[in-house]
């Protein structure tokens, strides 16, 4: 999911699931979070590492925060 931008319908038929709506259940249970979340929680994380990783200087409280709410949801 985090690079791809197949649909989630289209990830949970390639991964063997008949329908949709039993992988989100699957995933939620696995990751505690369904996959739409997943996926924007990580496109997040990702943002916030590209625009600051390299200017540590640069990063906002706020910033530090959503990274820090993140990275506790396990993603």
């Amino acid at each position: 999911m985090r690079e791809t931008d197949q649909s989630i319908t289209e990830i949970g038929f390639l991964c063997g699931y008949a329908g949709s709506q039993y992988f989100a259940e699957t995933f939620k249970k696995s990751a505690r979070m369904t996959p739409s979340e997943y996926r924007r929680s990580v496109s997040e994380l990702d943002a916030i590492l590209r625009s600051n990783w390299s200017h540590p200087e640069a990063r906002s409280v706020d910033d530090e925060h959503r990274r820090a709410n993140l990275l506790n949801r396990k993603v």
